[in-house]
């Protein structure tokens, strides 16, 4: 993380620029410029259009290799775990965690970078006891452990992971769509109650499943809608 302090005020835009405009990438370096540039435009009245319209173009395709860089690696971790623990199903949660039965496993995190390169962090309770957890997550989180009542060799996981991972990258590389129907086979929401908050806006519908290219849809009472972001909120039973 980074510290920033200013002896004024800026605007948003100006603080992308005096972040991005030293940087050895030129896409970021491109990018900061025309941020900065907009509110000048703006105020002189001049059309500005074209570079908006750009930077949400780069801003959306980000979005969408992070969805469906979640999902790959959603994909593999369940892939991973099934063979281990027989009794429970693992699956998805859209858009970002594991589950075995009504139980969070794993977390995952992407970052994409400039150059096309994902971060991805991940976060899977393998040895751990849920025993020792606050009483807040006690009830909703599980372990590996816990579940089979044994330890594994977490290298042995991880090796096993990699190659997962593999598998779903190529896929995704090659046919992003195959990727997509994967997740809704592994989606664990079909046909419960799923509230999501996009902004300040809340919507609730009923889990038709994951799209091809990622996307939530729900069946709503305004009709079926697809999200391509959101936290999820609220999670009732199925009908």
């Amino acid at each position: 993380q980074r510290l920033a302090l200013y002896d004024g005020i800026l605007t948003s835009g100006e603080a992308v620029w005096l972040h991005l405009r030293d940087r050895p990438d030129t896409w970021w370096r491109d990018l900061g410029h025309r941020v900065y540039h907009l509110g000048p435009e703006r105020d002189r009245r001049r059309v500005v259009r074209p570079g908006l319209e750009e930077i949400l173009a780069m801003t959306l395709a980000e979005r969408a290799r992070q969805r469906l860089g979640a999902l790959a690696t959603a994909v593999a971790l369940v892939e991973t775990v099934t063979p281990l623990v027989p009794q429970s199903r693992a699956g998805i949660h859209w858009p970002n965690d594991v589950f075995l039965g009504d139980r969070k496993l794993a977390g995952i995190l992407v970052e994409v970078l400039p150059d096309g390169r994902y971060i991805v962090g991940l976060g899977c309770n393998v040895n751990n006891s849920i025993s020792a957890a606050p009483d807040d997550l006690a009830s909703i989180v599980t372990s590996l452990r816990d579940v089979t009542q044994r330890e594994f060799d977490r290298t042995d996981l991880l090796t096993e992971l990699f190659d997962q991972l593999g598998i779903a990258l190529h896929v995704l590389a090659s046919e992003p769509g195959e990727l997509g129907r994967q997740s809704d086979r592994h989606c664990l929401q079909h046909g419960r109650s799923l509230t999501i908050r996009v902004g300040a806006q809340e919507e609730t519908g009923v889990c038709e499943g994951i799209a091809d290219d990622g996307a939530l849809v729900l069946s709503t009472p305004q009709g079926r809608q697809t999200f391509y972001s959101g936290v999820l909120v609220k999670a009732l039973p199925k009908f």
